[in-house]
């Protein structure tokens, strides 16, 4: 058993895959995996990928490579990467919206278009979701750096859904990110409408009671 609290703290794929081996051959875990449509399985084996692309660009633990690269194109291919991983996070939270135990969201639907990407005249909207008032609630998902843009995208859609959509309902809105740097966090203390959520990548194994 390798001496860490999270998966999130293993960087080299190598022991990744002996972790997701031993964790595969419980019959429990890989019946459970099989009944998600494989959800589980498929987030640690998007996490390795990460992992893997991480050590050829020299981000990771380290690994040589003949291969010399600007500073633009390690951050290009880094931010394209980023996007990728984003898109799995939309669709992490979209899946499991109740998890926003303040609040019971369900993804705005408008009977041509889904919540996810929404398109508005501004820009596309990671994620529109509504409560049982008819509140509406605009996520802005950030893995890379760049949180006062994202407020600024947040303010501009937040504005568009009151105007197009919301009325004279409240619109609210929420950045999600792996961490808040201080300039964001002093930022919404004038912004009452927006709210700051820092998620944590983990994968705890727990071993099931037989029969």
């Amino acid at each position: 058993m390798l001496p860490v609290d999270s998966l999130y703290e293993i960087k080299n794929p190598i022991d990744l895959d002996i972790i997701y081996n031993n964790w595969y051959a419980v019959p429990e875990f890989r019946q459970n995996d099989d009944t998600s449509h494989k959800q589980e399985s498929n987030a640690f084996k998007r996490y390795k990928e990460f992992r893997v692309h991480e050590q050829k660009m020299g981000l990771g633990i380290g690994q040589e490579t003949n291969t010399i690269r600007t500073a633009d194109e390690v951050t290009i291919e880094k931010e394209s990467y980023l996007f990728a991983l984003e898109e799995h996070l939309q669709d992490f939270l979209i899946r499991n919206l109740t998890t926003i135990k303040k609040h019971k969201l369900k993804l705005f639907e408008d009977g041509e278009r889904r919540g996810k990407e929404y398109p508005t005249e501004v820009g596309p909207i990671d994620i529109l979701t509504i409560d049982e008032k008819g509140d509406f609630y605009v996520f802005e998902t950030k893995l890379s750096k760049g949180m006062d843009r994202a407020l600024g995208q947040l303010l501009r859609y937040m504005g568009w859904v009151k105007i197009n959509l919301a009325k004279d309902k409240n619109v609210y809105g929420i950045i999600v990110a792996n961490k808040m740097d201080e300039k964001i966090k002093y930022a919404v203390e004038v912004t009452p409408n927006i709210s700051l959520c820092e998620y944590e990548m983990k994968f705890d194994i727990n071993f099931l009671d037989k029969m």
